[in-house]
């Protein structure tokens, strides 16, 4: 909100932004939206930006980040297929940034398109072999794929409906620890 206080001013000020300031405003503008409503204007911003960056003049330093931007909006959105465009545009642009092909497998996962979200989560692998999400979402693929013994290895619970001492079946939730 901080953030946000400081670019209105700015522009109450009549300060112009630079295209690198304008892109920090659409990050910020993204990450404080809760509703489609909120991501109206940041989506306005990176698209004139998208049109703009042809110039030599832009001071963005990777213009895959205005794309990136872009697929965030529409993930955030649900529009998945929008989403996987415009990251994909942005992993054209710049491949080795790992961070774009973790969020390419979250939105396959979303999509259950479980095997493309694997390939995805199998390049950003070599950044994020640490990361509980990457193994977690890993499990939760093969368990989509039906391959239960796989997504146990990854720490995914499996469940099996069970009689309730009242005879009621129930899932059995089990303690995620």
């Amino acid at each position: 909100e901080d953030a946000k206080g400081v670019l209105e001013r700015a522009r109450e000020n009549e300060i112009e932004f630079s295209d690198n300031m304008k892109l920090y405003e659409v990050k910020i503008l993204r990450n404080l939206a809760e509703k489609r409503e909120d991501r109206e204007k940041p989506f306005a911003i990176a698209k004139e930006l998208l049109c703009q960056v042809k110039s030599p003049e832009t001071d963005i330093e990777d213009l895959s980040e205005i794309e990136y931007e872009i697929a965030l909006l529409h993930w955030d959105n649900g529009d998945l297929n929008e989403a996987l465009e415009h990251l994909n545009a942005a992993i054209k642009q710049n491949p080795d940034r790992m961070q774009y092909h973790m969020v390419g497998g979250h939105i396959y996962l979303d999509k259950k398109a479980y095997k493309k979200a694997l390939e995805e989560y199998g390049i950003a692998r070599a950044d994020y072999e640490e990361s509980p999400s990457l193994h977690y979402n890993c499990g939760l693929c093969q368990e989509g794929l039906g391959l239960k013994e796989l997504a146990l290895e990854y720490g995914i619970p499996v469940y099996q409906p069970t009689k309730m001492r009242d005879g009621t079946l129930a899932e059995q939730l089990g303690q995620l620890a």
